[in-house]
């Protein structure tokens, strides 16, 4: 990242070019109306990132609805470049998840997203409609890209600390009883 202001804003500018020109290629369009740069700092004031990011990931949630809408494989993509959006720089803004209501805000629009990837009820629990819509939930996700920025310089990083995310998420869902039948009623189940 850059040093000062305009250093920052004509790297921000020639990445949005690179960014344009290969969805060009793919016959892609960005919409300069609906599209919104921010400054990601160290600076408290800024540091409401994840706030705004809450904002976005809502907004692309109103464009799939649950019913109708794009497709399943369109909705992981949009699920995907939103998550994306979101996940970026968390290793400087990491530390505002370690106040409760950041981080309830952030998993609150992480789990819309994911309820309008499932085309879910919007009563399901936030462990199921992950598990449904194949979603690491996000703090998973932050986490480990917080990890694997402080561990850069370790070989495959990256795959050890998705398997330890994998890890991780197995133990939240077998350790809740959201979203599952208890054990013995779904023995009976098969039993009977």
């Amino acid at each position: 990242m850059g040093e000062t202001l305009e250093e920052v804003e004509v790297l921000a500018t020639e990445a949005i070019a690179m960014i344009e020109s290969w969805m060009n290629g793919v016959k892609l369009q960005i919409a300069h109306h609906k599209t919104e740069v921010l400054l990601v700092s160290n600076c408290k004031a800024i540091q409401r990132m994840e706030i705004v990011s809450a904002k976005a990931m809502s907004a692309i949630a109103r464009i799939m609805p649950n019913v109708g809408g794009p497709r399943s494989s369109t909705r992981r993509l949009l699920a995907s470049v939103s998550s994306s959006i979101l996940r970026y720089g968390v290793p400087a803004w990491g530390n505002a998840l370690e106040i409760k209501r950041n981080r309830r805000r952030l998993q609150s629009a992480f789990r819309l997203m994911a309820i309008r990837v499932a085309s879910a009820y919007r009563t399901i629990s936030s462990e199921a409609v992950c598990v449904i819509a194949g979603m690491v939930p996000i703090c998973i996700s932050l986490a480990e890209d917080i990890e694997c920025y402080h561990r850069k310089d370790t070989r495959n990083v990256r795959k050890m600390e998705r398997t330890r995310s994998m890890e991780r998420w197995q133990h939240e869902w077998d350790s809740t009883d959201n979203g599952r039948r208890p054990t013995d009623s779904f023995q009976t189940c098969q039993r009977g």
